[in-house]
């Protein structure tokens, strides 16, 4: 376990929270969009372990969405934790940070709304 919940249990959950949308909205897509990198974690002080979960879990978010129909938004721009994309804290978006986030969202969902294709921003 590298933070509170082990990446065993997050996968479970995501499987979870995924069946139980699809069960009340049988119609919808799911969209995952990738958690980011960052440089502080809460729960754990090993930022390299932590980063290798990030990318297992959004591996495993994302070829769920995948196999139910929706798709993923990679947050390509975040591939590694760069300080002006950041607070100074470390976890949360600065302004350049969230605006590239929401356009790289609102362009890979419009994208994906109106042709159907993948969306990997």
């Amino acid at each position: 376990m590298n933070g509170r919940r082990s990446l065993v249990d997050l996968r479970k959950l995501i499987v979870e929270l995924f069946r139980t949308i699809l069960s009340i909205f049988p119609s919808v897509k799911i969209v995952w969009s990738a958690v980011l990198p960052r440089s502080n974690w809460r729960y754990s002080d090993n930022k390299v372990a932590m980063d290798k979960a990030r990318k297992r879990l959004n591996s495993h978010g994302s070829s769920r969405a995948l196999a139910c129909g929706g798709q993923y938004l990679a947050n390509s721009d975040f591939g590694k934790f760069e300080e002006h994309l950041f607070e100074k804290d470390g976890v949360h978006l600065s302004t350049l940070g969230t605006d590239i986030f929401l356009s790289n969202m609102s362009a890979g969902l419009e994208k994906f709304i109106k042709h159907n294709t993948p969306i990997h921003y």
